[in-house]
């Protein structure tokens, strides 16, 4: 069961967090993993400066989130939660959607999809799957906030690839 941390303890590792190690495919020697890993990995996962703003900011939520997954780790779930919740806003201002339309995430793929926006056919089906599981009340808990993250980011960044959208 989650409970609150600890005032003594809020700058200590959760304990979860800590019983993984990374292993060297080649040589098979195993190594504890530290928030340095974490941070390694999650400061790859960027958004092409293409993007809007507004986008990678929100983004950069869920980038935080990430990280601090080390210290709170039910933070992978929210983590992949506000990324989600990033790809369709990416999506309401790629398709030129107002915040008073209404439309789901799952119609706003497909139509990314029929604009030739995005390419994988698989993405309304499993984006709104994974995110209604992490909204609507899941225990699910895992630790792949970075690869999901990972994934996001590359969504968005098909979604703007070819737009003409530039920040200043």
């Amino acid at each position: 069961m989650e409970e609150l941390k600890k005032l003594s303890e809020i700058n200590s590792p959760d304990s979860r967090t800590t019983s993984f190690v990374r292993v060297n495919r080649e040589t098979g020697q195993k190594k504890e993993y530290c928030i340095c890993d974490l941070h390694g990995d999650v400061e790859l996962i960027k958004l092409d400066e293409i993007v809007p703003d507004e986008v990678r900011s929100q983004f950069n939520v869920a980038r935080n989130l990430c990280l601090y997954s080390w210290y709170c780790y039910s933070f992978h779930n929210v983590a992949c939660l506000k990324a989600y919740s990033t790809i369709e806003m990416a999506l309401r201002i790629r398709l030129g959607k107002s915040e008073e339309t209404i439309s789901s995430l799952r119609s706003m793929l497909e139509e990314a999809l029929a604009k030739g926006f995005l390419t994988d056919k698989l993405l309304p089906e499993t984006i709104p799957y994974l995110r209604n599981l992490a909204a609507h009340g899941s225990p699910m808990n895992a630790p792949g906030s970075a690869s999901m993250l990972l994934r996001c980011a590359e969504t968005i960044n098909e979604l703007f690839a070819d737009s003409k959208v530039i920040n200043p």
